[in-house]
This record gives structure tokens, sequence and C-alpha cells, in this order.
């Protein structure tokens, strides 16, 4: 009996597919070295891929130690429509802009806009765009209202295609979250736990309404609550 089981052991182990990571690699390296040290607990229930293979792309793959370099635009096609989830390390501000208005003249930016148009679950952590950091209020470069606003808007653009933003303190809870909750690695499943940890109302969603209601894992962008706020919506919270 021992022996029996330990061959149903290893031919479900042998089976058992690893969740499919396509890692969308900008010039925005903020907080890095977090994100890696989450990615790293759970090597044996991944199989990352990181696009593309710059500078940038073959840094990450060294502090990562593990994955492979997408070598072509026909191998990124491949990998993104078998992947279970997009990822991108560090949202830069060149990639936010091109993706909200559906460039895609780099190689960062067209895979982005690959991943949209093919409806894939797509998580970006928020480092490189979200000015109130630590990182930008330093260097005193969260001081242009318009500016923010006009980054907001762009964001906002982004999550209306699908996009769902992260901060970098959010990031770790979320990812676990998501990879031990759901241990047979189902994409459905994977897609429907970030959408319920991480559900999002914009500016498009609010805009008009009189009372709004908001659950635990419901967060509004900026622009949405300054219109909350301003317009006197009534807020319902529900479990």
């Amino acid at each position: 009996m021992e022996e029996l089981l330990k061959q149903l052991f290893e031919l479900m182990e042998k089976n058992r597919q690893k969740q499919k990571i396509v890692i969308i690699e900008t010039s925005s390296h903020l907080y890095h070295d977090k994100i890696f040290s989450t990615l790293k607990k759970y090597y044996n229930q991944l199989d990352i891929s990181i696009w593309p293979s710059t500078e940038y792309g073959n840094e990450s793959h060294k502090q990562l130690e593990t994955g492979i370099i997408i070598p072509n635009q026909e191998t990124l096609m491949s990998m993104i429509k078998e992947a279970n989830l997009i990822l991108i390390l560090s949202f830069s501000r060149d990639l936010l802009v091109k993706g909200a208005l559906c460039m895609s003249d780099t190689s960062s930016s067209y895979a982005l806009q690959v991943a949209i148009m093919q409806q894939k679950l797509i998580i970006a952590v928020d480092s490189g765009i979200n000015l109130k950091l630590e990182h930008w209020k330093l260097q005193d470069l969260d001081k242009n209202e318009a500016y923010n606003q006009s980054l907001n808007l762009f964001r906002e653009k982004l999550v209306d295609f699908g996009v769902q933003f992260t901060t970098i303190f959010e990031f770790s809870d979320i990812f676990t979250q998501w990879i031990t909750r759901y241990p047979s690695f189902k994409p459905s499943d994977g897609e429907s736990c970030l959408k319920q940890c991480t559900k999002t109302l914009t500016y498009q969603d609010v805009i008009g309404k009189h009372e709004i209601t908001l659950t635990r894992n419901t967060k509004l962008t900026e622009l949405a609550q300054d219109y909350v706020r301003d317009n006197k919506i009534v807020v319902k919270n529900r479990e």
C-alpha cells in the first residue's frame, strides 16, 4: 500500500501544471527586489517567461535565477496566449501613455497591447507611476497636480481595458492569495481570485451615480474618490 501511494503522489506531482506567467519588463526598476522575493517563494509552482530580451529582461532573469527569456515576437504571442497571468513588475510612465493610447512601437508596449487584445489577466505594480510613493516625494517629483491628474486619466483608461494595478505594498499579499488559494492552477479560478482581491471602480463607474455600494475588496481610483467626495455621493459598504 505504501508503494502504491508513493506512485500515486509521484504521478499527481508529475501531471500538476505550473502556473504560467509572462513578465513584461519596462525601464522602471523600482522595488524589483521586493517583487522577486515574493516570486522566489513559489519557484516550484511557477513557469516564468520574461520579455523583452534586452538589458532589462536579462537583468531580471539574472536576479530571479529562473525562467526563460522570450526570444522573438512570434514566441511572445504564443506565450501570452498560454499564460495564466501577465505580470508587469514596475509600470513605467512611457508604457502607461502608450498603453492607454493603444500604441505598440516598443517591445513592452507591443506585449501589453497583445495581452489586452487577448483579454488576458494583467497585473501591474504601479511603482513607476505612483507619484505618492516616498521615492518620488524625496525627489520633489510629486508637486504638479495637473501632471499627476493626467497620469491618473491614462491609468484609468488602462483599468477600463482590463489592467489591474496594485501597489508594491499589496503585491505580496495579492500574489500569495492567488497562488495558495487555488493549488489546482486553473486559469479561471486564478482570475476570479485576483479580480475579487483587486476590484476597482473608476471615474467612469461612478459618474452620474447618486449612490454606490462597496465591498471590502473594492477600491476607488483617485479620480473616482474625488468625484464621490465633490458630488456627495452616498457610499454604502457591504461584506
